[in-house]
């Protein structure tokens, strides 16, 4: 059975009883990354549409229209995670640590 017939009929609850019904999970994730897909091919399709609106909305409001540009580009930039790690022994004093061992520790979080 295809995988998106088996993802439909899982959601439905019409799945033959010999065919496992697909996790919740992975309905989720399958969802999600169509999702993806297809706001990455409208936003590609107006790329164009969106240069000539800033442009407009500029002429009237340069600091909206910066605003605007600001928003945008928050989806295309990868968001950076802040983290915050304590170095200090139980006695307080600082530990030297190399770069692999911060980001062992870093990854963990």
């Amino acid at each position: 059975m295809p995988s998106e017939e088996r993802m439909l009929r899982s959601l439905d609850g019409t799945l033959p009883p010999d065919v496992p019904e697909l996790p919740l999970s992975q309905i989720n994730s399958a969802t999600r990354a169509r999702i993806r897909h297809s706001m990455a091919e409208l936003a590609a399709a107006n790329i164009d549409n969106v240069n000539t609106w800033l442009h407009q909305v500029a002429v009237t409001q340069p600091a909206k229209a910066v605003e605007l540009f600001i928003e945008l580009i928050q989806f295309s930039l990868p968001r950076v995670k802040a983290v915050s790690v304590d170095v200090r022994s139980k006695d307080g004093s600082l530990s030297r640590l190399s770069m692999s061992e911060l980001q062992s520790i870093v990854s963990e979080q």
